[in-house]
């Protein structure tokens, strides 16, 4: 049970790395102004 928990969100969080990328940079420095210089 936890060891497919954990294949579960290693792999919701390599769709999140390589789908939304390009989402996430466009966002990220809309919410953090300072933090994208």
């Amino acid at each position: 049970m936890l060891l497919t928990y954990k294949l579960r969100w290693e792999e919701v969080m390599l769709t999140a790395k390589y789908k939304d990328y390009a989402e996430y940079k466009a966002r990220v420095p809309a919410m953090f102004p300072r933090l994208a210089r």
